[in-house]
């Protein structure tokens, strides 16, 4: 992906974005699909997407979505590929 030009004329790289799919184990099939769909609505919008992580859950985690381990490997993936951005294929 191109840099972009701002309005101010200043060069500025591509958003850098992670993604990152959770569902309930009966709905993991369909993950892949969704996080297609977000790939493509990222590159659309001038970013580029860094990572892809995703987890199949017996719940949700009513504070985080995710668990406690996928939140740490989370940040983990965002400081190493110097991310500004985390998408999750769910409302939060």
């Amino acid at each position: 992906m191109d840099a972009t030009i701002s309005s101010l004329g200043s060069v500025m790289p591509p958003e850098r974005v992670i993604l990152v799919g959770v569902g309930l184990k009966p709905e993991s099939a369909s993950m892949a699909g969704s996080l297609a769909e977000l790939e493509r609505l990222v590159e659309t919008a001038g970013g580029v997407v860094a990572a892809t992580l995703s987890q199949s859950l017996t719940r949700y985690h009513p504070a985080t979505l995710i668990g406690s381990g996928k939140m740490g490997e989370l940040a983990e993936v965002v400081l190493a590929r110097g991310a500004s951005t985390v998408v999750f294929d769910r409302e939060i």
